[in-house]
């Protein structure tokens, strides 16, 4: 147990199928360096945010892509999201979701 301090795990011998499972507790506070060693590690491309606007991607069987943006904040937000065709305007304190076709 680490109390008052972030703690983190990444276990190779805990893999699944194609995947692998990483393990994160902590406060939340100074964690970027940790997600973007497992974004790296996983060959996830990280676009660049503002803060509180979470963006979060879904396959379905057929291979449709579901993205789906959220934001956290007061302002308006344009984005440009990777893989997808130009710019979005996301609204404050709203979220839309995105349908790729596959």
């Amino acid at each position: 147990m680490c109390i008052g301090r972030r703690w983190h795990t990444r276990g190779h011998e805990r893999r699944l199928l194609a995947g692998q499972a990483w393990y994160v507790g902590s406060d939340l506070e100074g964690l970027a360096a940790v997600f973007e060693g497992a974004y790296a590690a996983a060959g996830i491309e990280v676009p660049d945010l503002p803060t509180d606007v979470e963006v979060l991607q879904r396959h379905g069987e057929d291979g449709t892509r579901y993205v789906v943006v959220l934001n956290h904040t007061t302002q308006d937000h344009t984005l440009t999201i990777p893989g997808t065709s130009g710019e979005i305007t996301i609204e404050a304190g709203e979220s839309q979701t995105l349908v790729i076709e596959a």
